[in-house]
């Protein structure tokens, strides 16, 4: 199974990307679009970078791996991505604290500061396993007051 685009039609109906080139299947799932913009993010699997948090913008060039958070041929196996406020909340494994909190924008940076993890809930290399994400506006939750 590789990365397709489709308009509904025979003739529209394309492969993007063969990411794991031959035989093998790169598995695209958890497709997650950003905003309004053509961007997706999602989880592929490579032999060189085992499951990790991929983009597209449905061409060749626009797509590709945006954080190899698990080093190597490892699994970070990026999963429940959630679109809050522009970006993809998501839960990941980068091998030394465990399946924990993340946050892409997508885009790549010399830095690499685009994709973190926003905190590790669980400290050590104990998963605190988040999972099924839910944005709720402000102003659906009832106000409290006072100090806790």
């Amino acid at each position: 199974t590789e990365l397709w685009s489709s308009d509904s039609t025979v003739q529209g109906t394309v492969r993007v990307v063969d990411i794991e080139r031959g035989f093998a299947s790169s598995n695209p799932q958890y497709l997650t679009p950003l905003n309004n913009s053509k961007v997706m993010l999602f989880q592929a699997t490579t032999r060189e970078y085992g499951s990790e948090l991929w983009r597209t913008d449905g061409t060749i060039d626009g797509t590709f791996i945006v954080a190899d958070i698990n080093v190597g041929a490892s699994s970070s196996t990026p999963s429940y991505i959630t679109l809050l406020n522009g970006k993809a909340l998501f839960a990941a494994d980068d091998g030394w604290r465990g399946n924990e909190l993340w946050l892409s924008d997508g885009s790549l940076s010399s830095t690499g500061r685009t994709t973190h993890v926003v905190k590790d809930i669980n400290p050590g290399d104990s998963s605190s396993d988040p999972q099924h994400f839910v944005v709720v506006n402000a102003a659906d939750m009832p106000a409290q007051s006072g100090n806790r």
